[in-house]
């Protein structure tokens, strides 16, 4: 029983010459092994598909948490990349099958040819939607998804290989007509990257002619004999949040919803770095003395509080006001931070810039204990009595005499936690914002609120250029970016292709993106969102070495772009200040 016989391969010559061309084509294309292959299948004990990756030697690894954003029932479609041809239609086949019987593939593929994954496939080019014969496969699809099932599309169309010469190996551009077709159906995406690639020799044949790149498919799935094929599957994409998006957001979104799914490592510590993990961390210091801080605190109530918001009292205090609470601060930070896997390692985090620095900081009056904490530095006492140099964005941008005007008028903001016991809070960081509020409000002089954002060393690299680029695009101030430098810049060894999220405003469904390359472990950072929900700007990106490479967003607040509801909504209790007018009255 063989799938492919040499009178298959005559093409309509006769003679010697048809036997000596379909033997060469057996040989090149290694068909005797596929129909080895194709045979040993139907002695395996389990399903087909299965036996037939098992005969092949291949298996696939796909996380548990990723399975899980596979539809259980309801229409959808799977869209995927298509690294090396047949072996990508085995495994999904195998994968989607066992967790979806009903699922089925668009497209004219030689596995169709294959009696027991028939059944798999509907016979359509989806690529030629306007074909006559391709109407009734287009529409068995379409009723295919209306009864419920799930549908696999691999939108290329062909073999991944080289583009833009000899740089990358990746699908060709998308056909609009098969993304038309999925926009259309208007059911739940699901994105799958399939992480394998065919050999340097299949893609040298595909540069002499397509047809050589066609004859060497055979033999390139049974070369990756004993190879593991890593997937990773996103959650699914629902029509509603797309549906604003123009045609080409629409078609560059889906397509960067495959392929940033691409694993691109995390950083790797350098060797200053290993040698420094194998020092063992000293033991964070343990709590002040409650009764040092409440009597410190009792001291402050009169100059230093700035509201009480139910149980919670906010205060803004210089730190020889407050020698036992910096104490605190210094100790908590390091506590919080090492929570994420950072962290100085010593036993409190201080730096030089606590000396002259405010301390903003919430503190519950029923537990005792501090909630949380922003550093504030006062531009014009810093350019007064430091410069530029004095900033802590100092030491991760260099800055040019021009932003001296600038910074003058900052309120500086950073190195912010909430403790452990308090994140799930929302009101934490909303006191933690009407304290600035009521900074503001006692300092009218102050137009800016900048601040450098963390964007973790943990991030895969991938997820931090998508995050640069976007904010880059659509939240840059190139004016004021014009007169600042950042130390390193973005130091991650990947790369993206930008364009594919050039015209997707929506930050949702970008962290959608970001979520699913992290599975969930990290999202865009809620201080980004925060301040690009108050119409903030972005200066630029620095990687901060001495905090495991993470990603420094400049961010800068201009107080007159305030959404209004904002002012008021931080603003509730002060009935008897203009909070409004100190806001419009401020000057260029």
């Amino acid at each position: 029983m063989e799938l492919i016989q040499p009178s298959d391969l005559y093409f309509g010559r006769r003679g010697w010459i048809a036997r000596l061309q379909a033997r060469l084509i057996m040989k090149v294309a290694a068909l005797k092994k596929i129909n080895r292959l194709y045979e040993s299948a139907f002695s395996y004990e389990g399903p087909y598909p299965e036996g037939l990756l098992y005969n092949l030697g291949v298996s696939y690894d796909v996380a548990p948490s990723d399975l899980k954003n596979i539809p259980a029932s309801g229409p959808a479609i799977v869209i995927a990349n298509h690294p090396t041809g047949a072996l990508d239609g085995m495994i999904l086949i195998d994968l989607l099958s066992k967790a979806r019987p009903d699922v089925k593939f668009m497209g004219n593929f030689l596995l169709s040819r294959i009696g027991p994954l028939k059944r798999f496939f509907i016979d359509v080019d989806p690529f030629d939607a306007k074909s006559g014969g391709n109407v009734s496969g287009i529409r068995e699809s379409l009723q295919h998804l209306s009864g419920g099932g799930l549908l696999v599309i691999f939108p290329a169309g062909e073999v991944a290989t080289w583009q833009r010469g000899f740089r990358d190996v990746k699908d060709r551009p998308w056909p609009e007509s098969v993304l038309k077709f999925i926009r259309k159906a208007q059911v739940p995406v699901v994105p799958v990257y399939i992480e394998a690639s065919n050999s340097r020799t299949f893609r040298l044949a595909g540069k002499v002619h397509p047809m050589l790149r066609t004859l060497l498919l055979p033999r390139e799935l049974v070369n990756k004999a004993g190879c593991s094929v890593p997937l990773r599957i996103a959650s699914p994409i629902l029509p509603k949040k797309t549906e604003d998006l123009s045609k080409t957001a629409y078609n560059s979104y889906l397509r960067a919803s495959v392929e940033y799914l691409k694993p691109s490592g995390r950083r790797r510590p350098r060797r200053a770095e290993r040698r420094a993990a194998r020092k063992v961390p000293d033991e964070v210091r343990g709590d002040v003395d409650v009764k040092l801080l409440c009597s410190e605190l009792e001291s402050l109530r009169g100059h230093y509080r700035l509201f009480v918001s139910g149980g919670y009292e906010v205060y803004c205090a210089p730190p020889q006001q407050i020698p036992n609470m910096m104490l605190m601060i210094a100790t908590l930070r390091e506590r919080t931070f090492r929570e994420i896997g950072e962290g100085t390692k010593n036993e409190i985090d201080t730096d030089r810039f606590d000396r002259y620095y405010r301390q903003l900081f919430i503190w519950d009056n029923e537990a005792l204990r501090l909630v949380g904490a922003y550093r504030l530095g006062l531009g014009d006492e810093i350019m007064r009595n430091y410069g530029l140099k004095g900033f802590y964005t100092h030491t991760l941008f260099r800055m040019s005499p021009p932003m001296g005007e600038v910074m003058s008028r900052t309120i500086e903001l950073g190195r912010s936690f909430i403790a452990r016991e308090y994140q799930r809070k929302p009101a934490s960081l909303m006191l933690l914002w009407k304290g600035i509020l009521h900074v503001l409000l006692q300092n009218e002089q102050y137009r800016y609120l900048m601040g450098p954002v963390t964007v973790s060393g943990g991030f895969q690299h991938t997820s931090k250029l998508i995050i640069a680029a976007y904010v880059s695009r659509f939240y840059l101030d190139r004016k004021k970016a014009s007169y600042i430098r950042p130390r390193t810049g973005i130091v991650v060894p990947a790369r993206i292709d930008e364009s594919l999220i050039a015209e997707v405003r929506p930050i949702e469904l970008i962290n959608k993106i970001i979520c699913d390359i992290e599975r969930n472990a990290f999202s865009i950072p809620v201080l980004i969102r925060k301040y690009l929900q108050l119409n903030s700007s972005v200066l630029g990106f620095n990687t901060d070495h001495e905090f495991c490479d993470s990603l420094d967003a400049l961010m800068l607040l201009d107080l007159r772009r305030v959404p209004e509801e904002t002012i008021l909504m931080l603003s509730k209790e002060l009935t008897d200040i203009d909070v409004i007018g100190r806001f419009k009255k401020i000057k260029d």
